[in-house]
């Protein structure tokens, strides 16, 4: 094995650097998911010639998120170098975060007191439909339980009234927002 260059155990190697960056944030907030994860031949005995993934570094605070990404790719170019392995980078997307809007936020939060529903304030992580609106609207998410905390999965369910619920908050906060 000391005689190989081993792609997979480079990639590996590299998925756990990025779990060690995104947690020594300042923040507290910086994540870094490798969910795509492809090797080549892909054969049970071959060594990988080719691994490649894809890792999403997202922070609410920009600067801290390009300074964990400055690190990643530090940390790639020396486990290239260590291991004798070759490393390109293509970024897919480079957006910055975005911020929720304190009046929107308020009305959220009001309409949640009168219905009778319990809030928290948190972020969130998620790079959804307001990262792109978030330049040109004030924007805000509403979030309604899934069983076991589960989203983005099949096994992803709401009850109705979890629905319903969230449809007044939206309804009450929008209507506190025109008025």
């Amino acid at each position: 094995m000391n005689l190989r260059n081993d792609a997979l155990i480079g990639a590996a190697e590299a998925v756990l650097a990025v779990e060690r960056i995104a947690t020594a944030t300042s923040t507290g907030v910086t994540v870094g998911p490798v969910g795509v994860l492809r090797v080549s031949p892909g054969a049970a005995n071959v060594i990988p010639g080719a691994a490649t993934f894809v890792v999403d570094i997202r922070d609410s605070d920009g600067p801290v998120r390009d300074a964990a990404v400055a690190e990643f790719r530090r940390e790639l170019d020396a486990i290239a170098a260590r291991r004798g392995l070759t490393v390109g980078v293509d970024v897919i997307q480079d957006n910055a975060p975005s911020v929720c809007d304190p009046i929107v936020v308020g009305a959220v939060r009001a309409a949640c007191e009168t219905v009778g529903e319990p809030h928290l304030t948190k972020h969130s992580g998620a790079y959804h439909d307001c990262m792109s609106f978030s330049p040109e609207v004030p924007i805000v998410m509403l979030f309604v339980p899934s069983r076991g905390s589960v989203s983005h999965h099949p096994d992803e369910y709401t009850a109705p009234r979890e629905i319903d619920l969230g449809i007044a908050v939206l309804t009450d906060a929008l209507r506190r927002l025109a008025a």
